[in-house]
């Protein structure tokens, strides 16, 4: 058993593959091996609680400069992604980069969904306001968005392959899961439904 004890610590994001944590800090992401040890830190102001990893080991989040930065980092620091995604007040991002297999990753603001590949913008989809997406990547690269009381279901090229409504017509207050035998699990309050994708 090991502890972390700072003042400075705000968040935590995912661990990557190898058992590597990475734990955000005033300074910065710092790394910790599975053993509690500091391994590493990573130079950026990345935003709190909005750090994720990739299939490739890469720390990814948000920077807040002049405009809105996404930002990918390997483990020794090295910085490997810079895209420029300056927003509108809604298009804050609402959680941590979600990547779409090695080569893309959606960025879930209040009012859209919008894929970045390592250089630019690929595509984007708009909500009404008051929906709320949130997103989750399936093993294929498609991404399940929860967006009210609608789940979709949109591929890595920005088609929507399908779209449900909740069955209580309630919004969705979770994020959509996949099972192991590839129903799409979800809540909506209280309430957990269980529905085989659609074909």
């Amino acid at each position: 058993n090991w502890e972390i004890s700072s003042l400075e610590m705000s968040a935590r994001s995912p661990a990557l593959p190898d058992g590597t944590l990475v734990f955000h800090f005033e300074d910065g992401p710092r790394l910790f091996d599975p053993d509690g040890n500091r391994i590493g830190t990573i130079k950026a102001r990345l935003m709190p609680g909005l750090m994720s990893v990739d299939v490739r080991g890469r720390v990814l989040g948000y920077e807040a400069e002049k405009s809105l930065l996404l930002r990918a980092f390997r483990l020794n620091g090295e910085e490997v992604l810079r895209v420029d995604i300056g927003r509108e007040p809604q298009g804050v991002p609402v959680q941590p980069p979600v990547p779409l297999g090695p080569e893309r990753i959606a960025v879930v603001s209040k009012r859209s969904v919008e894929c970045f590949s390592e250089t630019s913008s690929l595509w984007r989809l708009e909500f009404e306001a008051g929906c709320d997406p949130l997103a989750t990547a399936t093993a294929k690269g498609y991404l399940l968005v929860r967006s009210g009381a609608r789940l979709l279901c949109i591929n890595p090229d920005g088609k929507v392959l399908w779209k449900v409504q909740s069955p209580d017509g309630r919004p969705i207050t979770s994020n959509p899961v996949v099972t192991s035998d590839g129903r799409v699990c979800f809540a909506t309050g209280t309430m957990v439904h269980g529905l085989a994708a659609p074909k």
